[in-house]
């Protein structure tokens, strides 16, 4: 299915759902033997992970009234008019200024862009796609939580193939 502004958005939270189950719940090599992220599928499961459709507004909405009850909030701007990733990522770098004395953390996810964590492009292919075509996300958490789990897959070795960049990127969160 193509995406546009008639996508059906249980389809768009279908298609997280299915990157979660046959992506980065899979143990890579990469990532010393574990998923790429191995605390998405058990917050998916448990319903702490919230999907929203929407733009600048909805990322306001979700850090003005962050639900207690979540570990994390996905906000898909795939609609926003004239949100180019370039302007997402720039706006999550600035809205985290502000945002980081609530003990809350945007991350800008945008598929196609050079970088991040480089796990093999072989590992993230074979998966059932609904959407012919990616999409960028935004993640809102607490960053107490982000770090604290960051700090336990340190100890089981998970960055040590990452890229210096990304390895960087995740110690200067704060």
């Amino acid at each position: 299915m193509k995406l546009d502004k008639n996508t059906p958005h249980d389809l768009i939270r279908q298609e997280i759902r299915n990157w979660v189950d046959q992506v980065l719940d899979i143990p890579s090599d990469h990532f010393n033997g574990l998923s790429a992220c191995p605390f998405a599928k058990p917050a998916l499961d448990k319903g702490r992970v919230d999907i929203r459709i929407g733009g600048k507004h909805t990322v306001w909405d979700t850090v003005d009234y962050f639900p207690p009850d979540r570990d994390l909030v996905i906000v898909c701007p795939i609609f926003a008019d004239k949100w180019l990733p370039d302007s997402i990522e720039s706006f999550c770098e600035q809205l985290n200024w502000g945002i980081k004395s609530d003990d809350l953390i945007a991350i800008p996810f945008i598929p196609d862009i050079e970088g991040g964590t480089e796990q093999p492009d072989v590992e993230c292919e074979n998966w059932d796609y609904l959407i012919d075509e990616s999409f960028p996300m935004i993640f809102i958490q607490r960053l107490s939580e982000l770090k604290a789990a960051s700090a336990k897959l340190q100890k089981r070795g998970y960055y040590l193939n990452v890229s210096s960049k990304f390895r960087d990127y995740v110690e200067s969160r704060d």
